[in-house]
């Protein structure tokens, strides 16, 4: 945790030394999947290709999935484009800089595929009860805000569905569907 926090004030610092470039365009960012910050953490990274507004991100997290009588972890890795169609947005920096540069901010709409393996075992047995993969396809809108220089907080909303599979092979592969809400506060640079 102490890590993610030392990276997003390290791009803070190489963002305010480059004078050149007045308008950050890529990120990166931290998300706790809980309150509390206990449970796990993910990171993400975007790349900015301003000549079609898109963002392509890229997420790697890990988490802790059970508690109690048992015990589970799990990781995972996104991939995700986002299409930001207006590059502005309130309480944001001014849309383009002096070069005419877009920059990732405002509404947006995309696409996330995500990969993730978890594992859960009996804390009373020292059991392994199984190991699941699973895999995940989300249309998604969102909302992005820098209120202060290259800081910025992201809210989404998804839809779609998510296929797991028993690597154990005890249970068939199940399909549901699935809404995801996410918010994320990170660092352009």
């Amino acid at each position: 945790m102490r890590a993610a926090f030392a990276i997003i004030v390290l791009c803070a610092a190489t963002n305010a030394a480059r004078a050149d470039r007045p308008l950050p365009i890529d990120g990166i960012w931290l998300s706790l999947p809980s309150i509390d910050g206990a449970t796990g953490a993910e990171v993400g990274a975007e790349r900015f290709v301003p000549e079609q507004r898109l963002g392509l991100v890229a997420t790697l997290g890990a988490r802790k999935t059970a508690s109690g009588d048992y015990s589970g972890v799990a990781g995972g890795a996104g991939l995700e484009a986002r299409w930001y169609w207006r590059g502005r947005a309130l309480w944001s920096l001014p849309a383009s800089g002096a070069h005419g540069e877009e920059r990732m901010i405002g509404w947006f709409v995309g696409g996330r595929g995500d990969l993730s393996l978890s594992r859960t075992r009996d804390v009373a047995d020292a059991r392994d009860l199984g190991t699941t993969l699973s895999l995940g396809a989300f249309g998604l809108v969102g909302y992005r805000i820098a209120p202060w220089r290259g800081l910025t907080i992201t809210g989404d909303v998804g839809l779609g569905f998510r296929n797991e599979h028993d690597l154990n092979g005890r249970l068939p592969p199940w399909t549901m569907g699935a809404i995801t809400v996410g918010l994320d506060v990170g660092w352009m640079f």
